[in-house]
């Protein structure tokens, strides 16, 4: 065990079931989030009393960010027309085959990388551990539709 706390990223442990995948990830110390931090998000959580109790948890636990969380509601907010999967979907950091690029960065956020060919965009977006590069997971769309989701 390391003396010191040090800096690494957690992934979380949502699985990929059924096109669905969530590579969200959070920094923290190997000891766990600091007091402040907890304390931080606990203001945050209150200040939201909105918030479901499941975003409450992934929130709790570190597993999302407060940003993260508040791009998702903001986009929600602005797309009332969805349907109650893909607006679950999105409420919870997760992304599935036939979601549109619009709704997979509110999900997901910004990929580290995009590569373009003709019709077809492929995002990359990595996942850490203590262990270093964890997981990189891909997405490729077709004319703004993601057709696969691909872990390496």
């Amino acid at each position: 065990m390391v003396a010191s706390p040090l800096k690494l990223v957690v992934v979380c442990t949502a699985a990929v079931t059924m096109g669905c995948s969530s590579a969200r990830t959070t920094a923290r110390t190997l000891d766990g989030p600091t007091d402040e931090e907890r304390a931080a998000r606990a203001a945050f959580i209150d200040s939201h009393p909105e918030l479901p109790a499941s975003i409450k948890a992934q929130l709790r636990r570190f597993e999302t960010r407060p940003q993260d969380v508040l791009r998702r509601i903001d986009f929600l907010r602005a797309h009332q027309g969805l349907s109650s999967l893909r607006r679950d979907l999105i409420r919870h950091g997760h992304v599935r085959v036939e979601m549109r690029t619009v709704e997979v960065r509110a999900s997901w956020g910004e990929p580290e990388k995009v590569d373009r060919q003709g019709e077809t965009e492929t995002w990359a977006y990595s996942a850490y551990s203590s262990r270093g590069l964890d997981r990189s997971t891909r997405l490729r769309f077709i004319r703004g539709t993601l057709v696969k989701l691909s872990l390496d």
